[in-house]
This record gives C-alpha cells, sequence and structure tokens, in this order.
C-alpha cells in the first residue's frame, strides 16, 4: 500500500495493506458518499429506489463491440475511460420480471478474478433466484492495496478509475437488460469486500444494499460530513476470530497475517448507525477467510425483502448472524507487564510497543515479527527491557529516543486510525535519532517489500 504523504500518519497508514502502484478515478456522476463521522446530507439525486425496469440506448451506453446482445460468460475489451476492461456475466433463465431483473455486482478479491470469484463464492445461487450476476475484473488500481481502488488517503483527489468503471458497465447492462433500479447490489470479499463498502459509501443513490465480506473498513468513505439518504440493507460477513489472509498481489507486494475480526466490527458498528441503513452482520464459526456462501439464499431474501427472511438462519453451524452492532473480537495476544528496576523509560517503551502493536486486533498480527524483534511476546517483556537497559548504558544518548517516545505516545485505540498516534510518534523519534538501537532494532525486520515497510516511513530513511 503506498502512501501519499498529506501527514506523517497518512504516510504509515498506507502501509497496513501494502504499497501499490497507480491511483485511480473520480465519479463521472454526483456520488452521496457515507462518511465515517456520520451526518446526513440534505439533498440527494438519487434514492435507490426506482420506480421499476429502464433501459436505455446500447449505442450511447456502451462502448463499441458491446452494442450486441450480452451472453452468459466472459467479456474483454470493454472501454471505460480509456481504459480495456472485462467482465463475467451471469444472466438468469426466463424473462424479466414485471419490476425487472434485481441485479448483483460481484466483486472477487486478490489473487482472483470475476470469474473464479464467482464460482468460490456459489454465485449461481443469485442467478437461480432471478438476479442478473455481474462479476468485474480489477486491474490493481489500489492506491493502498493494488486490487480496487478501494481505500483512500485524505489528500488523494485523482479520478477513481474502478468507480467510473462501475458506472459505466452498469449503464451499460441497463441498456441491455430489464434492470430493477429499487433493486442493485454490490458484494464482494476480501478486497472485494472493502470495494464493497467504498460503493455503499459512495453511490448510496444507486445501490438498495450490499454484502461487505471479511473487508476492511476504514479509509473506504468519501467526503466529510455526508451521508447516504437512500434505504440500504447492509450484511456485514467475516468468517470468525480465524478470518485471516496472507499472500501478495500480482505486483509481488505481501502482507502476513492480516485478521478481518476488527474491521468488520467497525464496518458493522458503522452501518448500524448510519442514517436509512438496515444492518445485519454475520460472524462465520471458525471458517476462515471464507464468503459464507452457505448464507447466500437468505441473503437474498435479505436484500430483496422476502417475507421469511427476518429470522437469520445457523445453517450447518456455519454463521450466526443477528441486527445489532458487532463487537469488537478479543485482541489475538496479550501484552505482558514490562518491568525494568533500573530505567522506567525502558519499561515505559517496552508497554507501549507490547500494548499498541502486540494486542491491536488489526495491525498487531502483521506486526508479529517486528514485536518479537524488541523482545516482546506473549509469554514475556524480559528481553526488550534487558536490550533497552543494555543500550542505554552503551550509550547514554538512547534516552533521548526513549524520552521521545513516552513523551508524545498516547493510547493506541481500535482500527487503523487508532493506532496511527503511537505510529506517527515511532516514526518521528527514529527520524530525529536514526542511530539509535532501539529504532535499528526496530526497522532491522522491515524489508521494502513488505506492509510494515510503508507503515513504519522511517524505516526506509535510517
Amino acid at each position: 500500500m503506498t502512501g501519499q504523504s498529506l501527514s506523517l500518519s497518512v504516510v504509515l497508514f498506507s502501509a497496513l495493506l501494502i504499497s501499490c502502484a497507480a491511483c485511480s478515478s473520480g465519479p463521472a456522476a454526483e456520488p452521496r458518499p457515507l462518511d465515517d463521522d456520520g451526518g446526513q446530507e440534505e439533498e440527494a439525486d438519487g434514492d435507490g429506489d426506482g420506480d421499476g425496469p429502464s433501459q436505455g440506448d446500447v449505442t450511447e451506453a456502451c462502448p463499441d463491440g458491446f452494442h450486441d446482445s450480452l451472453a452468459s460468460g466472459a467479456h474483454t475489451g470493454f472501454d471505460s475511460d480509456g481504459e480495456t476492461r472485462s467482465f463475467h456475466l451471469l444472466l438468469p433463465e426466463g424473462d424479466a420480471p414485471d419490476d425487472g431483473f434485481p441485479l448483483m455486482v460481484a466483486l472477487h478479491g486478490t489473487g482472483e478474478r470475476g470469474a473464479s470469484f464467482a464460482q468460490r463464492a456459489n454465485l449461481s445461487d443469485f442467478t437461480n433466484r432471478g438476479l442478473i450476476v455481474v462479476a468485474p475484473d480489477a486491474v490493481g488500481h489500489g492506491t493502498i492495496w493494488p486490487v480496487w481502488d478501494a481505500m483512500r488517503l485524505p489528500n488523494q483527489t485523482a479520478p477513481n478509475l474502478d468507480l467510473i468503471y462501475f458506472d459505466n458497465l452498469l449503464d451499460c447492462l441497463r441498456a441491455h437488460f430489464d434492470v430493477d433500479e429499487s433493486q442493485i447490489f454490490a458484494g464482494g470479499h476480501s478486497a472485494g469486500g472493502i470495494m464493497t463498502n467504498t460503493l455503499l459509501r459512495q453511490r448510496s443513490n444507486v445501490l438498495a444494499g450490499g454484502i461487505p465480506g471479511s473487508s476492511i473498513f476504514e479509509f473506504t468513505g468519501s467526503a466529510p460530513g455526508t451521508q447516504p439518504t437512500a434505504e440500504l440493507k447492509v450484511i456485514v460477513t467475516w468468517g470468525g476470530d480465524n478470518d485471516v489472509y496472507e499472500g501478495s498481489t500480482g505486483d509481488g507486494t505481501t502482507i502476513q497475517n492480516f485478521h478481518f475480526a476488527e474491521q468488520s466490527a467497525l464496518a458493522s458498528q458503522f452501518y448500524e448507525t448510519a442514517t436509512g441503513v438496515e444492518q445485519y452482520h454475520c460472524e462465520g464459526h471458525n471458517r476462515g477467510h471464507a464468503w459464507l456462501s452457505g448464507l447466500n439464499d437468505w441473503m437474498i431474501d435479505v436484500l430483496t425483502d422476502q417475507d421469511d427472511a427476518s429470522e437469520p438462519p445457523d445453517i450447518n453451524n456455519l454463521a450466526t448472524c443477528s441486527h445489532g452492532a458487532a463487537e469488537f473480537p478479543a485482541p489475538p495476544d496479550t501484552a505482558p507487564e514490562c518491568e525494568s528496576a533500573d530505567q522506567p523509560l525502558c519499561e515505559a517503551v517496552c508497554d507501549h510497543f507490547g500494548g499498541c502493536f502486540l494486542e491491536h486486533g488489526t495491525l498487531g498480527p502483521p506486526l508479529t515479527a517486528l514485536t518479537e524483534s524488541l523482545g516482546i511476546t506473549p509469554a514475556s517483556c524480559d528481553s526488550c527491557t534487558t536490550r533497552c537497559e543494555e543500550s542505554v548504558a552503551a550509550d547514554p544518548g538512547e534516552e533521548a529516543v526513549l524520552e521521545c517516545l513516552t513523551s508524545n505516545a498516547g493510547a493506541c485505540g481500535p482500527g487503523i486510525k487508532g493506532a496511527l498516534p503511537f505510529i506517527e510518534t515511532v516514526n518521528t523519534c527514529c527520524a530525529q535519532n536514526p542511530t539509535s538501537d532501539t529504532c535499528q532494532t526496530l526497522c532491522e525486520t522491515v524489508s521494502p517489500t513488505d506492509a510494515a515497510a510503508t507503515f513504519l516511513a522511517v524505516c526506509l530513511q535510517i
């Protein structure tokens, strides 16, 4: 995830998921984005509640090569804002109902394509229930995680080409098929779940609801002070406390041991309190990093307002679904108490690294190697305090960085934003004291190709 440096905290955030190259796009039509803080926009161009099917002129709505009828299967060569894009299409059998076909935009995760995600998530369940399913392919536009351009830092203003593609593809499908304007949904898993949050928050004038699966929620919003006035139905899902991903993208960037439970809880809590949103959350029973396909039929019922959707199922002990905001999971590890009879500064610094990194629900697992390098494990903090004491004894100047870390460090809260103040402190203090043993030890485990390199930007400099 690459960062663009508006401030140090902005730069370091971009590391959580790893560097990537290109920035993408801004909307072709006015969106109504959802902001992290809530608030309601007084005016909106659309409310997501259409009055039946809508078809347009395919020669105007679709690029060259897409004017003839579209069949189920792979489609390539779709021109969107000068880019060549592709998608996989699944069509239901039979004629469109009076109100038109409901439509699901399905967004794949890292290392797959629309077609493979459709197969993995059993999205034929949706077409069997009468929905059109379109699964577009990402091309690596993400500036934080290089799949979809789904997470943006505050200073990023370049057009979002993935949002433009969503708009253009949807316009073309509306021209080809009778689409029920009140039944357009988005759903995705992992990187696709992140993009689903982006669409729910920035295209709520188009969507009626969605399913962000195993997603990251933070930094998927847009303009401050806005909130959807549309009615949305949102089902937040994740595989349970063992919903963990590690892998790499096509450009070779990697992330290790990323846990999705805390970010899913943040999403659930946001949608639960957002105006106009009906929210469910579904926590898998140790299903790992998975789309909960056993819930497909029930999720379709919820999204399409079926009468029998009021009671969430527990299918074969697959997951537990409920209304209300999800609670934060217990931290993956508990930091031990750090003690140093000779150096209170060492005790304080080791305590803070343990509390902010080891115990952090989002950042802790990916930064395990870093905390271990400092001598902090769930079992003991002794190696950290001993190493620190020896560093001070060898170089009294070491106290300067310790004082900086302790005097500027604040408490760490949940989510990426909750950890940024302390990480900004680490970057600032180590930049001022680049030869410090504490900083050198911390940065020895940070390679230029992993997430921590961008997250701890100072390690690229010292």
